[in-house]
């Protein structure tokens, strides 16, 4: 026997969705029973949510909501970008202008990445043999990557290499860094 739903979300608001009327139930694969509602947003599609959805607002607009936030979160401002950035030292997000460069996908900037999460990320599993032991990223690499790519560029980088510091105390830094094999970095370590 099919339960008597008594709820009635017609013509309640949820986000940017208006309850037009009630479609019917639908069993879910774990058996249970849900009400879905037609919607129509304020954009003017029609689109179709669940009771529980509408309510624990998971389901606020047809689409179009998460689309122009999107467009919102790429926004530029001439060539950069605002985005917010975790501080690793106090663990607040900071509100930054990054470059818009292109290379975010790239080994050069994965590896720039983990020069940082080493050296500012206390709860990164190295972070013990690098920021814990004093080592820092030079201010010229350590919030631009371009710098950083830039001085790689010029001073060996190829995807068979990986970065060394030459003094293995020492920081980040382009008086201290070189690009070499793995082998060769292997017998630079720390005693």
């Amino acid at each position: 026997m099919e339960r008597e739903y008594k709820i009635n979300l017609k013509g309640q608001k949820f986000g940017r969705l208006t309850v037009t009327e009630k479609i019917g139930t639908r069993k879910k694969p774990c058996g249970k029973t849900i009400m879905i509602w037609r919607c129509q947003c304020d954009c003017g599609n029609i689109t179709e949510a669940s009771t529980s959805a509408l309510r624990s607002g998971e389901k606020r607009s047809c689409g179009c909501l998460r689309k122009e936030r999107k467009i919102k979160g790429r926004k530029r401002t001439n060539d950069n970008q605002i985005r917010n950035i975790k501080n690793y030292d106090t663990g607040e997000y900071l509100q930054t202008i990054c470059s818009e460069h292109g290379f975010s996908r790239t080994r050069l900037y994965n590896i720039w990445q983990a020069m940082k999460t080493r050296c500012y990320n206390k709860n990164h599993k190295f972070y013990k043999d690098y920021g814990g032991r004093g080592i820092e990223i030079c201010k010229e690499w350590q919030h631009d990557f371009m710098s950083f790519r830039e001085w790689s560029i010029n001073n060996g980088y190829d995807d068979d290499l990986t970065i060394d510091r030459i003094d293995v105390n020492g920081n980040y830094e382009p008086s201290n860094c070189r690009w070499v094999t793995m082998s060769v970095q292997n017998k630079n370590k720390r005693t």
